[in-house]
């Protein structure tokens, strides 16, 4: 049994079985979700598993499964651009 009912704002327990929910307050929740927000001038490192360079096949595999298609490279017109 679940000994914390679901609720609009939800976190998972891990320890218990799947599908419980627990309470969490809004600055409980916003804490917690911007534990996964990068500072300032950081860089998400995302050259392994699927997002690798040598693993382009598996993931265009991965998007044809999802029925994302295939990427499409934007247009080097305005935007960022590297020092």
């Amino acid at each position: 049994m679940c000994p914390y009912p679901p609720i609009n704002r939800r976190a998972i327990n891990h320890n218990i079985p799947l599908g419980c929910f627990r309470e969490v307050s809004a600055e409980e929740f916003i804490r917690r979700f911007l534990q996964h927000v990068l500072p300032k001038r950081f860089i998400k490192v995302r050259f392994y598993g699927l997002l690798s360079p040598g693993n382009r096949h598996l993931l265009n595999k991965a998007r044809k499964l999802l029925g994302a298609g295939h990427y499409v490279k934007p247009s080097s017109r305005g935007g960022f651009t590297p020092r």
